[in-house]
């Protein structure tokens, strides 16, 4: 509540004052953010030693109401006149330096940089153009089918962003999600996404093609914010979709954020009667007692453990425990990321029923999907 924040900015602050100097000032820019002011600084080092002693001091557990509270801190620094002759510059390059601090695993520090400030340009200029791009429609939806491994056939597909820039061209999805994600444009876009896929697996079912099952990734921030059981709900009733011909994938990490509202969500999810898809099973942070725990129906193996698929151990263990597991549990099971007719027929003989990658198809287009997967099928 407001009262433990209250008293932990209160001892914040104390730890801050008793690592510096009586000539040296404090501020709250607002709230967590301090500003802090050097002066009479020779040499880099000396800047060095005040913010490791920070960090140490601020790294130890801070008791509210009874318990131990840990935080951390970020910290960037500007050094005057380098980075700037007034107080606005060598704030604005302390901001630049304290947000590269963040990327780069927080509980560190940074100085301010000249390239900095050009990639920070270059990241508002993406969003910007992101925002217009989400406005204007320029995102794109591409499908990458998923095939039956035994009888090849066309089981479903996956719905995946592009952006068509009218400057860049095509630009793949790990230039923008992250930013997405990170400045909560993610929500809007994946909305978009959700509705723009559902429309066009109905198009293609009215059309008479036999296409029943559309995976739709959800990000850990709209999955913990949006309404996704009421958008959905709306989605259905516009497009008369089914909802267990819609699966929703997620990765490890969107579950272990917040479980009791991940429990919550899923929970109404499933009773709508969507699927629910555990994405790159494998390389996040879930315990297999998740599957157990959430109302999972697939399991995706990360293209990383197929990809060393004949030649690494290692990986062919790690995939056949994994399918071993699932079908224990009566999950379905895909391989992402297959390439090889090696890969296909080691999954086969580990009883891996279906699969996507490369061997069959990349992401395409809806003309593209339509033209060259579903009318041979």
């Amino acid at each position: 509540g407001h009262d433990a924040g209250d008293n932990l900015l209160t001892s914040i602050t104390l730890r801050i004052q008793q690592s510096l100097r009586r000539t040296d000032t404090i501020a709250r820019l607002g709230g967590d953010e301090f500003a802090i002011i050097l002066e009479n600084i020779h040499l880099p080092e000396d800047v060095v030693s005040v913010t490791k002693s920070l960090l140490e001091n601020l790294g130890k557990p801070v008791q509210i109401h009874q318990r131990d509270v840990y935080v951390g801190a970020s910290i960037g620094i500007s050094v005057f006149p380098d980075d700037g002759e007034d107080f606005g510059n060598l704030l604005k390059h302390a901001d630049i330096a304290m947000y590269r601090a963040k990327e780069t695993g927080r509980n560190t520090f940074q100085f301010y940089a000249a390239e900095m400030s050009a990639a920070a340009i270059r990241r508002m200029e993406l969003e910007n153009s992101l925002r217009n791009a989400i406005e204007m429609e320029q995102l794109v939806v591409y499908y990458q089918p998923k095939y039956d491994l035994k009888s090849r056939e066309v089981l479903g597909m996956e719905a995946l962003v592009r952006w068509d820039h009218p400057e860049k061209g095509i630009i793949p999805p790990d230039e923008f999600i992250p930013l997405a994600e990170e400045t909560g444009l993610i929500v809007k876009l994946g909305e978009w996404v959700i509705k723009k896929s559902c429309q066009q697996l109905k198009h293609w079912q009215q059309a008479g093609y036999a296409i029943n099952n559309l995976s739709i990734n959800v990000s850990p921030r709209q999955f913990h914010e949006q309404d996704l059981a009421g958008l959905f709900e709306k989605v259905m009733s516009e497009t008369g979709l089914d909802a267990q011909h819609i699966e929703i994938e997620l990765t490890e990490s969107t579950l272990v954020q917040n479980q009791v509202n991940a429990r919550e969500v899923l929970r109404q999810l499933h009773a709508m009667g969507l699927r629910i898809a555990m994405d790159d099973f494998g390389t996040g942070y879930a315990s297999l007692s998740y599957l157990k725990d959430f109302p999972i129906h697939t399991v995706k193996v990360d293209k990383s453990f197929i990809w060393g698929i004949p030649t690494d151990k290692q990986n062919m263990a790690i995939v056949r425990a994994i399918i071993g597991l699932t079908s224990e549990m009566s999950l379905s099971v895909i391989a992402e990321g297959v390439e090889t007719e090696e890969q296909i027929e080691f999954l086969k003989d580990v009883g891996c029923h279906q699969g996507q990658g490369y061997y069959w198809s990349k992401p395409v287009s809806a003309l593209e999907f339509e033209r060259d997967i579903l009318k041979k099928s």
